[in-house]
């Protein structure tokens, strides 16, 4: 299966082009600056499953990185593969971006069957240039916090993802919440 950011749009129907195009372009300079091509193998590591998947964009002039801040396109960068990977290989749609104070950067909504039909999705994602092994951990911390003040609930799975640039690596990982 290829994770292609330039379909992004795809599993996430909500998510405006405004938002998607910039994400998109950080995570091909990213990749690029690191000496990475379009099709690249991502080590993929969801819960306790490994796979190796193509990551595909389209590439991005490499003069551009010179009017960005490197830590942005990281960060942004890291967003666009984790929603990638959430919605072609989790199946979770974007609902709504959350705000700062909430443990968590995407409220999402998961596709399924009886208990898990419409289940909220609290993702929390990070980027790194290199590997970092603690931040996962760091991360699922943090959004075990989260807290849906305006449906005044906690969503019923907890999420976070890492990606890392250098090797290209995503690790997601879940919390799950009791249903109710």
């Amino acid at each position: 299966m290829d994770l292609d950011l330039t379909l992004l749009g795809n599993s996430h129907p909500k998510l405006h082009n405004k938002v998607l195009s910039p994400l998109v372009m950080h995570a091909g300079l990213s990749l690029q600056l690191r000496r990475h091509a379009p099709g690249v193998l991502l080590e993929a590591q969801i819960n306790e499953a490994s796979e190796r998947l193509a990551l595909c964009w389209t590439p991005v002039e490499l003069e551009i990185a010179h009017q960005t801040d490197r830590k942005r396109n990281t960060e942004d960068g890291a967003e666009a593969v984790s929603l990638v990977i959430a919605g072609k290989k989790m199946r979770w749609c974007f609902l709504r971006r959350l705000q700062q104070g909430e443990y968590a950067d995407y409220l999402l909504s998961a596709e399924g069957t009886g208990a898990a039909a419409r289940s909220l999705v609290a993702l929390e994602v990070s980027g790194a240039a290199e590997t970092d092994s603690a931040r996962l951990k760091e991360k699922l911390l943090q959004v075990g916090r989260c807290w849906l003040k305006e449906l005044e609930k906690e969503p019923d799975i907890k999420a976070a993802c890492v990606v890392e640039f250098g090797p290209p690596r995503a690790r997601l990982a879940t919390l799950q919440t009791a249903m109710g």
